[in-house]
């Protein structure tokens, strides 16, 4: 049900999952990292369609957050041994 739903928590995951992505992959942790691995350079990653991107990541974040919810509900039992 989605009167179930903590939506204040639910955005509050959704919000940092996407600030926590951001900051893995930013230069100042695993980005240049990233870039180098992927086979990519720093200017084809300057040419990419960064808004769509964003907002693809921000949108499938609120996704997982809001699904998580619905699945766990309001109290979930997390001590299976």
């Amino acid at each position: 049900m989605l009167s179930n739903i903590n939506f204040l928590a639910a955005t509050a995951a959704a919000l940092s999952a996407f600030l926590l992505g951001g900051i893995w992959y930013s230069p100042l942790l695993f980005g240049n990292t990233w870039v180098k691995e992927s086979g990519l350079t720093l200017e084809k990653c300057q040419h990419g369609h960064k808004k769509g991107v964003f907002t693809i990541a921000i949108f499938l974040s609120f996704i997982a957050a809001f699904s998580f919810a619905f699945a766990l509900g309001p109290n979930p039992n997390l001590n299976h041994a």
